[in-house]
């Protein structure tokens, strides 16, 4: 595992893959914590390729410090693989810089073929650039044109009259407090007061026939 972070620099230079290789195009696959780089595939018929291509890979702490390579044909989808090589980068890590020529053996064990590499690692540039972009300020707002429209304000709301409001509990000159006036209109209208001597000539049929609904309703009390 990786004892620092930084950002590590892969150069695949050129490679020597003999006649037999070269009879095909192939290209270089680049392998490190899940991510994967590719060259551009090798002109048919060359049998020294060269690429001069670099990636930037982040070591972080803690990161594998191995890097695969392998040597693809770019005809074939699967079963391409020509010749591969596992490089340890913890060397670089500490020297800073690097050139190596990695051999890329086959499924057979044998040599497929020579691989030239240069790599360069910077220790600190990761976490620096991250502390440098949590440092940074926010962006200003961008600034509104002097020459755009403004919204015109709102009018005032017009004052409301004062009204003198009774109490919930406070009688009328009707005797009625707004809370009963309120909840039942159609039972505290204002009648005139009945005479005692003004009786109507319904008042004796009505009676009468409350006195039948209680007997019907009570046959016990008869």
């Amino acid at each position: 595992m990786a004892a620092c972070s930084g950002l590590l620099e892969i150069a695949v230079v050129c490679a020597n893959v003999g006649d037999k290789v070269a009879a095909s195009e192939c290209l270089v696959v680049v392998l490190y914590g899940g991510v994967e780089e590719r060259t551009r595939k090798a002109k048919r018929g060359t049998p020294t390729p060269v690429w001069n291509q670099s990636f930037k890979l982040s070591v972080l702490t803690g990161s594998p410090t191995t890097v695969r390579f392998e040597l693809r044909s770019a005809g074939l989808l699967k079963g391409g693989l020509i010749g591969a090589a596992d490089l340890s980068v913890e060397r670089v890590m500490h020297s800073g810089l690097e050139e190596v020529c990695i051999a890329l053996l086959g499924k057979d064990g044998s040599k497929a073929a020579d691989l030239q590499l240069a790599l360069r690692f910077t220790a600190g540039s990761v976490t620096a650039g991250l502390a440098a972009l949590a440092a940074a300020p926010p962006p200003p707002l961008p600034a509104q044109a002097s020459g755009a429209q403004q919204p015109a304000p709102l009018p005032p709301a017009p004052p409301r009259a004062a009204t003198a409001v009774k109490g919930p509990l406070e009688a009328g000159a009707d005797g009625l407090t707004p809370r009963q006036a309120g909840a039942y209109p159609q039972l505290f209208e204002a009648r005139p007061a009945a005479r005692a001597d003004s009786a109507s000539p319904f008042d004796g049929a009505l009676k009468a026939a409350q006195g039948v609904v209680q007997l019907a309703a009570y046959p016990s009390i008869r």
